[in-house]
Formats: structure tokens, C-alpha cells, sequence
């Protein structure tokens, strides 16, 4: 009886320690579809970032279903404390760092094997109300991917 209490306590803390790992490091990995890249190099610019200067700050695109993801910017601490039952990527788009959050694995884009690694970004949490840019991308009727809608904020630079 003891030895299986032990076995239990093992596999918990193996399963906490795994679904632990999965915020300290992210994979790299590029995505397929051409129309949905030039969407996003479209969006993904200097011009469109008005925390450039800051290391805290990075671009992501967050799936919401499928066939419709958010762009925005945030800080990667944050993106980190959100991703209950989600995955967190890393692709490189106008040479900027940007991040893909998901719910699940699928076939938009091709895993590189490489990893970044997150866990100076971990443990902080940031609580502030900052208003940043977001585009919603979606395929319209064509099946090609457009932006449907964007929130511009200006900067105060």
C-alpha cells in the first residue's frame, strides 16, 4: 500500500513538472499557408509597435477558431500566464521575434525542433492597463486570408 502511494506521488509530480515545462520554452517553427504570411508581414512592422525599444514587448497571434486569429502585442510574461490548456510558439516574421499561441497542434505550420527559451519571462507578471493594436485575421469567401478588422491605437511618442 505505501508503494503505491509512492508511485502516485511520483507520476503527479512528473505530470505537474511536465505541464510546468511547457511555459519555460516555446519551439520554433514557421508557418505554410503564403496568404496567411503576407497577412501577417503586412501587420508585423515597426511602424505598428510602439513599445520598439522595449525587450518586455512582443508581437503574438493567438488562434481563436479555425479560421480567425488575433494580432497583437503583449508582454511575454503575460502571454505566459494565460496559456491554460494552450501552446505557446515561435516564429521570426520582418525579423521580429513573434509568438503563436494555440489550443491544440495543427496543420498551419511546420515545427523546426529548435527551442527558445522562456523561463526568464516565467515568473514575472505584469498588471497594468495598456492598450496596444489588434488586427482579426480571417479567410474570406475565396478562402484566402484578410484583415477583417483592426483596433489602431496611436503612439505617444
Amino acid at each position: 500500500m505505501r508503494r503505491r502511494k509512492l508511485y502516485s506521488l511520483i507520476i503527479i509530480l512528473m505530470i505537474s513538472f511536465l505541464s510546468f515545462g511547457q511555459t519555460d520554452k516555446s519551439e520554433l517553427i514557421t508557418f505554410k499557408d503564403e496568404g496567411f504570411i503576407k497577412s501577417l508581414q503586412n501587420i508585423i512592422k515597426p511602424k505598428n509597435n510602439c513599445e520598439i525599444s522595449s525587450n518586455n514587448h512582443n508581437w503574438y497571434i493567438e488562434r481563436k477558431s479555425n479560421d480567425s486569429f488575433i494580432v497583437s502585442i503583449s508582454r511575454v510574461s503575460n502571454l505566459l500566464q494565460d496559456l491554460e490548456k494552450k501552446n505557446i510558439y515561435t516564429t521570426i516574421i520582418n525579423n521580429q521575434v513573434v509568438f503563436y499561441i494555440t489550443q491544440n497542434e495543427n496543420h498551419i505550420f511546420l515545427k523546426m525542433k529548435y527551442f527558445i527559451d522562456l523561463s526568464k519571462y516565467a515568473d514575472y507578471e505584469y498588471v497594468l492597463f495598456e492598450d496596444f493594436s489588434s488586427w482579426l485575421i480571417t479567410k474570406d469567401e475565396k478562402n484566402d486570408f484578410i484583415v477583417k478588422d483592426k483596433r489602431i491605437f496611436k503612439c505617444n511618442h
